[in-house]
């Protein structure tokens, strides 16, 4: 039959070669390096054609080749979209003296949180407050006040003050937006000071620090402190790619451990900790394979 010769064949090969990893590489964004390597197989997977005894080796390659090439096409993709958002808002002070609540003026223990939380309802308009592009009105607030466990942190007497507030609009990640953000630390303070009188005088020194510092001075982007929202499709086996909840990544050897992955977010050390044990039973693996 015309056009079914050997080099009929060969040239099929490769046109396929090349239109199926210029198609993967305009897809995935990889360099030519990248793309040159996966692509590498196939001039292998023709010989094997050609010859009868390599067919099954050539069938090999391909599928070995196609599994890799939808692994990294898969955890490119989930990274790409992954989601860091953040209308966070951490306000830093140092202060005079602890804090004296109008219902308990008495109450001098604060190892524990310091909140400002005065209802669901509240919680929910200050969230749709930032949602809708504006600061919240009254901010949600998880203060804590670590000198009364470790004094050695300010002056005898003075106390650090370390409030996680919310809910600034997202895209204060991408300006500065000091005037609103210092205005939006007036009303933090002020919901401190309604439950505890006195507490504005005893600020003597104030760091504010919104999103767009926290992805300019720390890298985190979006300002998200997590290193990634802590939405349903973003925790447990999905945290941070489907898969690769295990601290494994697509390069043999390569893992990785942050607030990003499973254990995350927050500063507990769990991710670490599961990441270690994983490298472990790895060089475990390939030492009885020696």
């Amino acid at each position: 039959m015309a056009g079914s010769g050997p080099t009929t064949a060969w040239l099929t090969l490769a046109a396929a070669t090349v239109a199926t990893g210029g198609l993967w590489w305009l897809g995935t964004g990889l360099g030519p390096v990248a793309a040159l390597t996966w692509l590498a197989p196939l001039p292998l997977f023709a010989v094997a054609t050609r010859v009868p005894r390599l067919a099954a080796a050539g069938a090999a390659v391909v599928a070995w080749w196609a599994g890799g090439l939808n692994m990294w096409t898969y955890f490119v993709q989930d990274i790409e979209n992954w989601s860091t958002r953040s209308g966070v808002v951490k306000v830093n002070c140092a202060i005079s003296r602890l804090p004296t609540l109008a219902g308990e003026p008495g109450w001098r223990d604060f190892s524990g949180g310091f909140e400002i939380a005065p209802s669901v309802d509240q919680m929910e308009r200050s969230f749709e407050e930032a949602r809708a592009g504006r600061p919240a009105t009254l901010p949600f607030s998880d203060g804590v006040i670590p000198t009364t466990l470790d004094p050695s942190l300010a002056p005898e007497g003075a106390h650090v003050v370390s409030l996680f507030t919310q809910w600034v609009p997202a895209t204060w990640s991408e300006e500065p937006h000091r005037e609103e953000l210092e205005a939006y630390a007036d009303r933090v303070v002020q919901a401190y000071e309604d439950v505890a009188p006195g507490f504005r005088e005893s600020i003597v020194a104030r760091q504010v620090l919104g999103p767009y510092d926290m992805e300019t001075e720390w890298n985190l982007i979006g300002g998200n402190i997590f290193h990634g929202e802590l939405s349903a499709d973003q925790l447990f086996h999905m945290r941070p790619a489907p898969g690769y909840a295990d601290y494994r990544t697509p390069i043999d050897g390569l893992y990785q451990c942050s607030s990003a992955t499973h254990g995350g977010g927050g500063v507990s050390g769990i991710p670490a900790y599961n990441c270690v044990r994983e490298i472990r039973r790895d060089r475990k693996r390939r030492k009885r394979r020696r």
